[in-house]
């Protein structure tokens, strides 16, 4: 099995950038329900990106 890692770009509030917090398979799987929760709602507030 070929371990995966993911390099996450983002942004803090107030625009301070966050480069090279790389996550392996395992990290993803463990912050995926906290994500899905922000991403519901974000969307359910109406926050989504036109």
């Amino acid at each position: 099995m070929t371990e995966r890692t993911y390099t996450i770009k983002t942004e803090l509030p107030g625009g301070a950038p966050i480069h090279g917090a790389v996550l392996t398979e395992d990290g993803i799987n463990a912050i995926a329900p906290l994500l899905a929760q922000l991403f519901t709602a974000a969307l359910a507030a109406g926050h989504e990106n036109d």
